[in-house]
């Protein structure tokens, strides 16, 4: 028996053919975890919205004909414009605004997006006061297309509605009271 080696043209092409095989198995991998869903880009998007106030991107995330609900406050926004105005909105009433994501469940055609909202703002029936506000909610997306076309958001308002004057009371009869910022504090 003749020990061929490497230099056989058999065991050449056995190599050649093992090369190739490992190189295009390999060839399009390029990390082990697959790209994020687009609900996801478009939750983190609208996130960062918020906290920026940026009208133009506000605008690229939504479609024409959005629908966004506001289920504490019972009002709807419908198309373009009265959305855009309902997601800036906020930057009217609110100062030093932190906007923070906790969690996101998304798909490419929708998004749970968890939320927390804090800032300052100035009671009605005080302006030249502070007042520190927190909202903790949920928004639920449908997207189409890379776009909202649907949202409705669920959220826990009474830090706000205190910290703007107004009053909650608890079915005991006890009074929500609002904190307002000592100005020699700092605020």
């Amino acid at each position: 028996m003749q020990n061929r080696g490497l230099s056989h043209p058999t065991s050449r092409r056995i190599i050649v053919a093992s090369l190739i095989a490992v190189l295009s198995s390999s060839a399009g991998c390029t990390t082990d975890e697959a790209a994020p869903p687009v609900g996801e880009r478009v939750g983190t998007a609208l996130i960062e919205v918020w906290r920026s106030g940026d009208r133009v991107a506000a605008e690229d995330l939504l479609d024409a004909a959005v629908v966004w609900e506001d289920r504490s406050s019972g009002t709807t926004a419908q198309g373009f414009p009265e959305v855009v105005e309902y997601l800036l909105g906020l930057h009217t009433w609110a100062e030093s605004l932190f906007v923070d994501m906790v969690s996101i469940q998304a798909t490419d055609h929708a998004a749970t997006v968890e939320w927390v909202m804090e800032g300052v703002t100035r009671p009605r029936d005080d302006p030249n006061r502070q007042a520190h506000f927190r909202i903790d909610g949920v928004t639920v997306l449908q997207i189409e297309s890379g776009r909202i076309v649907g949202a409705v958001d669920y959220s826990n308002p009474i830090g706000l509605i205190l910290a703007r004057g107004g009053r909650v009371t608890l079915p005991d009869g006890t009074e929500l009271q609002r904190t307002l910022i000592d100005d020699d504090a700092g605020g």
